[in-house]
């Protein structure tokens, strides 16, 4: 979805994916330590990725942003999403979650980052309820969510009989 959407939390800016952005998206996401946490776990191609993002701008229930650094240098961290955006049933999903600068991990920008449009989604849309789907070995994003207040609802087991938990943040 083309928007213009920036939010500023205490570090951090999240703005809207950019072309400029992509590739080294893609490379973050191809990186075998990232990868596997991600339902789709499939190599991407450049040719994949630009598909994607033209694909992207034109969904109207989705919203891709970049997780970058608040100071001047606007150094990018990563990306949260937050996709089948419902009103109707007052939900969304929040996923295409990655914090790719390595040398950032375990420092709380993921927490700040996901919290920020988790609040964000509340404050925009008619949503109350907003879940995602993480593997239940993936214990760094489990205590990420998990410090935010979600809780498991279910599980679901994927192709490859990984266990993938369920897990649901309503509106505080």
């Amino acid at each position: 979805m083309k928007h213009d959407y920036v939010i500023l939390t205490d570090h951090l800016r999240l703005r809207q994916v950019q072309f400029d952005d992509i590739f080294q998206i893609m490379e973050w996401r191809n990186n075998a330590e990232t990868r596997k946490w991600f339902l789709n776990s499939k190599t991407i191609s450049p040719e994949g990725q630009a598909l994607w993002y033209e694909k992207y701008l034109r969904a109207d229930k989705e919203i891709m942003f970049v997780i970058e650094e608040k100071d001047n240098a606007h150094r990018i961290l990563g990306t949260v999403a937050l996709t089948n955006i419902n009103e109707d049933d007052h939900s969304a999903e929040v996923g295409r979650f990655m914090i790719g600068n390595l040398r950032v991990r375990g420092k709380g920008i993921g927490l700040e980052g996901i919290t920020a449009a988790c609040e964000f989604c509340f404050n925009t849309y008619d949503v109350n309820r907003i879940y995602c789907r993480v593997y239940e070995d993936n214990q760094s994003c489990l205590k990420t969510i998990f410090n935010m207040g979600f809780i498991t609802v279910g599980s679901e087991l994927d192709i490859n009989n990984r266990t993938v938990l369920i897990c649901e943040f309503y509106r505080p």
